[in-house]
């Protein structure tokens, strides 16, 4: 849990992480749901904007995104932060494995939740 979700802490933490941490001993993890209670079509918009963006590797642009309102994570800081650590330990690469939103279990398109997974490798 990241109580401080600004950029600068979050980039922070990420370079302490990657300055620390042993590249071939660590596995990091960020969780986050993405938009909220917005509709399917809203909410397919809003969470493809932070998707791509993670796919681009950019945890400035992560933030740039959120501070114009074209996307939304309630983890925004701590996929960041995890992004600046991967940078620092050499990886290169983010593949998206899955997106999905809560009208997939419930039905209701009217009110969602918005959920991705990906993950983020250096060359071997």
């Amino acid at each position: 849990m990241l109580r401080d979700q600004s950029r600068q802490t979050a980039q922070a933490l990420g370079e302490t992480l990657a300055e620390v941490l042993d590249p071939d001993a660590s596995l990091l993890v960020a969780s986050s749901d993405l938009s909220h209670f917005q509709t399917q079509s809203q909410a397919n918009q809003l969470d493809m904007s932070v998707l791509n963006t993670l796919a681009e590797f950019s945890p400035q642009g992560l933030f740039d995104l959120r501070d114009r309102g074209g996307g939304q994570a309630c983890g925004l800081a701590p996929m960041a932060a995890v992004l600046w650590a991967c940078a620092g330990l050499g990886a290169q690469d983010v593949t998206l494995l899955k997106y999905d939103t809560s009208a997939a279990t419930t039905g209701d398109t009217s009110s969602v939740v918005g959920y991705g997974a990906a993950v983020i490798t250096r060359p071997n």
